[in-house]
């Protein structure tokens, strides 16, 4: 196959769902997911580890070089302290001094003097070497306590003038030496361009000059090369070529080179890391307390992405803030490079990932194709085509377990016939016993929300209302009101846990007579448990149940009438058990409810006779009166404690059950008679 045909295969089998795709997908994912995972977290640590050195190295960096600015201004200083307390200066400064107020003559005039020159050729060599012994010094000054500089080694344009009034009154240098005079503190002036220098940026120190008697007499004052300044902060830690670190004022204007000498006090640097330095150190509001400076990436000065800290400094009055900084590329590069590796690597790893898929989704779904080519036919009903597939592997057993299904099938189709006539069989069978319900019982069949579905002909009759008007309708059309809501909740919540219901229920039909039925609910049940559909069985029972409400409407007569009469009446039946009895019985004789209702004749005869006077007798009587149907009598008892009572006794047929009739003894107390006294 050509190269464009195979990749235009590649394309294709990936593109089109099938087998081939999900192998490929597969593949894939199982090839590049875990590796890609291993390659971003190996990229993140190693980035991370990276810019924890970075910011390891920046810190000890500027921990050196601030250590290394503080000491050196320490040391400056002390000389500054220890020429402003030298006898010789403050012995030249106030020889110029008298000089120039006993000259008469003018600022101007005087320093350049016949008279000026003896005194400094006399005066000036201890300066001169210390200005030739160190480098850092660009300028040394004599200046009296009216600011006037009578003396300078380089005798630049400033020699001559005064600092207080005259042209250079604003400068910092200017501003120094007031302060020293007149508090008589060691001062250093931060950087500023300075003119009588040609406009170089210089620094300035300035003391008080102390004569032996402990006066100040003039103010010392040394210019400082910023040059030497910048030295200190030029370090770099090994491998970081871009790595610088410069001093920041409070105006954020540079005060050291930063990528070039003409950037002090030209460059303003406002980045995070300095304003940050403003917020924590310089602000009102700035939080006391020496604190842990924050590292992070940010963009630099030329808007490139670095990684910087400060460090807060303080020379005298002065703040500055020490910042070193690295391109976070440069810091960045490695991690970077095993990206770009990583990427070659999955781009290879991709590559063969596909190149393999493909071999094997075809080795896979070639003899699948055959297969379903077969499988398409035997589904129309050609069932004598054998799948033959000469691999011996799992798509073989396939094709076997084909074979086989087919042969299975065939025998399958002849059970299904015959199962098929059996079910045939059944259901005729099945129909003959629901005529034969139909003609028995009433049947209805709803839904879980009472909605009918189902009626036979023997519920349309006895309803009233056809097929028709019965079907989608909720079973309530039929409720007489007869039974309260607690009877159909018992109803519904049985049905809901899957048990049969069993019970009389009455109903209305359509025209409005009442009719009753005895109703068996059974539940149909989903796969889930729950009930899907009702069916109801019921048989007429509305003959019974009026015969049974006549029975007990005569039965209410009877003991509305007990009740009503003034005479005491127990009925007993054959069974020697009291059937009824008012509450005037009990009164008379002194019985109690549970004696009568639970007692015979026997045990009601015990208790009456107890308190008679002849209680035998009258036991005789009654049971003689009990024995023989039709038999009367009647008289007086006397009780114990003197009540009388007249009684009529006697025997008589009584109904017990519908249709039916018993013998019954009863008893008349009638009257109470109270004894005479």
């Amino acid at each position: 196959m050509r190269e464009g045909e195979q990749r235009s295969s590649l394309f294709h089998s990936y593109i089109k769902a099938g087998l081939s795709r999900t192998i490929l997908t597969w593949l894939l994912i199982l090839a590049l997911v875990p590796l890609s995972a291993v390659c971003w977290v190996g990229y993140q640590q190693s980035s991370q580890a990276l810019r924890d050195g970075a910011i390891r190295s920046l810190r000890e960096v500027t921990d050196q070089q601030s250590r290394f600015i503080n000491n050196w201004f320490s040391y400056r200083f002390k000389d500054l302290r220890a020429q402003a307390e030298s006898r010789h200066n403050s012995a030249f400064i106030t020889a110029l001094s008298e000089g120039f107020r006993n000259s008469g003559k003018t600022l101007a005039d005087y320093v350049g003097s016949y008279q000026w020159a003896l005194l400094v050729e006399a005066n000036k060599n201890d300066l001169v070497q210390l200005m030739q012994i160190y480098a850092y010094y660009y300028d040394l000054f004599l200046i009296d306590l009216d600011g006037n500089i009578l003396f300078s080694v380089k005798q630049e344009a400033d020699l001559g003038s005064n600092l207080f009034t005259g042209p250079y009154q604003s400068s910092l240098f200017a501003r120094i030496v007031r302060q020293s005079a007149d508090s008589g503190e060691a001062l250093f002036s931060d950087f500023e361009r300075y003119a009588p220098s040609d406009d170089i940026v210089a620094g300035f120190l300035s003391a008080p000059l102390i004569d032996e008697e402990g006066n100040k007499v003039g103010v010392f004052a040394a210019q400082l090369k910023v040059d030497t300044i910048s030295e200190l902060t030029t370090d770099r830690a090994p491998g970081h070529a871009s790595q610088v670190s410069y001093l920041v004022g409070r105006d954020l204007f540079a005060r050291t080179a930063i990528y070039s000498s003409d950037d002090a006090l030209t460059m303003k640097v406002e980045t995070e890391q300095s304003r940050l330095w403003l917020s924590e150190h310089i602000a009102l509001d700035a939080p006391e307390g020496r604190r842990e400076e924050k590292a992070f990436n940010y963009a630099g000065p030329l808007g490139r992405r670095v990684i910087g800290i400060h460090h807060p400094l303080s020379i005298g009055e002065i703040k500055w803030s020490l910042i070193s900084e690295i391109d976070e590329a440069e810091a960045l590069a490695p991690a970077r490079w095993m990206a770009q590796l990583t990427l070659m690597v999955l781009g290879t790893v991709l590559v063969l990932v596909v190149v393999v898929a493909s071999l094997v989704s075809r080795r896979i779904t070639r003899p699948l194709t055959s297969l379903v080519a077969n499988i398409e036919r035997a589904a129309v009903g050609n069932m004598d085509q054998q799948v033959v597939i000469s691999s011996n592997d799992e798509i073989s057993q396939l094709a076997k377990a084909f074979n086989f299904m087919i042969v299975a099938r065939q025998a399958f189709e002849n059970e299904l016939k015959t199962g098929a006539a059996r079910v045939q069989q059944t259901l005729v069978e099945l129909e003959e016993q629901k005529f034969a319900l139909d003609q028995h019982a009433i049947v209805s069949i709803t839904d879980v929300a009472g909605t009918i579905t189902f009626v036979n002909e023997k519920f349309t009759a006895i309803s009233g209302y056809n097929e028709a008007e019965l079907m989608g309708q909720n079973h309530r059309v039929l409720n007489s009101g007869y039974h309260p809501s607690d009877f159909f909740r018992v109803l519904y919540t049985t049905l809901e846990r899957g048990e049969v219901w069993h019970g009389e229920i009455c109903n209305r039909a359509k025209q409005g007579q009442l009719f009753w039925v005895d109703s068996t609910i059974l539940p149909f049940m989903d796969a889930d448990g729950q009930p899907k559909s009702y069916i109801t069985i019921r048989s007429d029972i509305t003959k019974r149940k009026m015969a049974e409400l006549n029975s007990a409407n005569s039965l209410a007569i009877v003991e509305g009438t007990l009740e009503a009469t003034d005479n005491g009446i127990v009925v007993i039946n054959e069974h020697n058990k009291a059937l009824h009895h008012n509450q005037r019985i009990l009164d008379l004789l002194g019985l109690s409810r549970d004696q009568v209702l639970f007692g015979n004749v026997r045990s009601m005869l015990d208790v009456v006779s107890r308190a008679l006077i002849d209680g035998e007798s009258f036991a005789n009587v009654v049971e003689g009166i009990q024995s023989r149907e039709g038999l009367f009598s009647t008289g007086t008892i006397n009780f114990q404690d003197g009540r009388i009572v007249e009684t009529a006794r006697g025997s008589c047929p009584y109904p017990t059950v519908p249709g039916g009739r018993s013998g019954a003894s009863v008893i008349l107390p009638s009257k109470l008679k109270l004894p005479l006294n």
